[in-house]
């Protein structure tokens, strides 16, 4: 398995999608390395520089295989005493990462998925049937299932091509890929790159997929139904670990399947019971991890504050805290963060932190509690302070 890692600190694993490489998380790497992580980013079997699974074989691209792969892979990268790390899938990634939580929850502290909600298993309905059903065989998992038809078709519109067309894709509709049609376009047309890929960074792309054609990647598509068969043990299972879900408006998922009312009239929550946010982005496609990179960098940061940091000095982690002091003191950034949660901006929230209660307001503890606030009151104008403080502290 060929895998970027960068930085030092709580392991963060980030899974790509389709038609994707690690490559995808270059801007999250950087960020969560700068801010006291180590980002672990991993090209699944079939994509890139990772060998050994016979592409020529779709029953090798289960969720078990790759979970299974997910799992040694953490069992490799993560530090003496880290148990569990903090996850964040993209598309497939996002499948695959529902697929860690519901197998291997022990593996898992806290998950952000994009684009892909987690899809319980229906035991009336293999999951090809029921899209053919519903969507007819020109709808794109469709056309992905039959081994080496949609490749020939990739073929004639080049590989420069279907990356262009499938990132730039904005149709907040089913995609459906008739035969012979592509997305619409000829291979003479000039190519249009969205806003956020430079033409270096699909050369990289175009250069690996040259390399290993799309297949890899299509057998996700091509083992829904030996998934269906497969999984039939965990009919009803919930997941149960924290997680947090981010999809845009103009995501394909978000628009089909009756994704909308899934994630929006509770059924999501009933089936991911910690479920913590589900927040639906304005403009936004199935890109998200890209398109939206800066913002979503941000906007993770506070959260992975919140499971990844663990105190060593009370023995405990994120909803496992010490008792006592270390009790209040915890309550104490909980509430900062829930500010932001909630929408305060950040010097907002740092101007409405509590005093500390009278019994706190001498000695050690009302040193530990200024020192808190104020690398609060620092992590407001923009730096990461407070992770350093935390650490030291605990």
């Amino acid at each position: 398995m060929h895998v970027a890692e960068l930085g030092k600190g709580p392991t963060i694993l980030l899974i790509h999608g389709f038609p994707e490489l690690w490559y995808a998380w270059r801007h999250q790497i950087t960020y969560l390395a700068s801010h006291g992580y180590r980002a672990v980013a991993p090209d699944l079997r079939g994509y890139g520089d990772t060998t050994g699974a016979p592409t020529t074989d779709p029953t090798k691209f289960t969720t078990l295989h790759v979970v299974g792969d997910l799992v040694a892979l953490i069992d490799t990268v993560a530090a003496p005493g880290e148990a569990k790390v903090f996850v964040v899938g993209h598309d497939w990634g996002a499948v695959m990462a529902w697929g860690l939580c519901l197998y291997r929850p022990d593996k898992v502290k806290a998950l952000v998925n994009l684009s892909i909600p987690y899809s319980p298993r229906n035991p009336k309905f293999k999951p090809v049937d029921a899209l053919r059903a519903l969507y007819g065989n020109d709808y794109y998992m469709i056309r992905f299932q039959e081994p080496g038809d949609i490749e020939r078709e990739m073929g004639v519109w080049g590989t420069e091509r279907v990356l262009n067309d499938l990132f730039s894709y904005r149709k907040p509709a089913p995609l459906f890929l008739p035969k012979g049609k592509g997305f619409g376009s000829s291979p003479k047309d000039p190519l249009i790159l969205p806003p956020w890929l430079s033409k270096q960074e699909l050369a990289f792309y175009t250069d690996k997929f040259k390399k290993t054609g799309f297949t890899g990647g299509l057998n996700y598509y091509r083992a829904l139904n030996i998934n269906w068969e497969l999984t039939a043990p965990w009919t009803g299972a919930q997941v149960k670990v924290p997680v947090k879900f981010v999809v845009g408006d103009l995501d394909v998922t978000y628009n089909s399947l009756d994704a909308k009312d899934y994630i929006g009239k509770g059924g999501f929550k009933k089936d991911v019971p910690l479920l913590e946010d589900a927040i639906i982005l304005k403009g936004q496609d199935f890109t998200v991890s890209e398109s939206f990179r800066h913002s979503l960098s941000k906007r993770l940061s506070p959260w992975l504050f919140l499971y990844v940091w663990k105190r060593r000095g009370s023995g405990g982690a994120i909803g496992g805290v010490g008792r006592g002091r270390s009790r209040d003191r915890f309550t104490h950034v909980v509430r900062f963060f829930r500010l932001l949660i909630e929408g305060s901006n950040k010097r907002a929230a740092a101007a409405k932190m509590e005093r500390p209660s009278p019994e706190k307001r001498r000695g050690t503890a009302l040193n530990e509690w200024r020192c808190e606030v104020a690398a609060l009151k620092e992590w407001s104008r923009g730096s990461f302070t407070i992770v350093a403080c935390w650490s030291e502290e605990g």
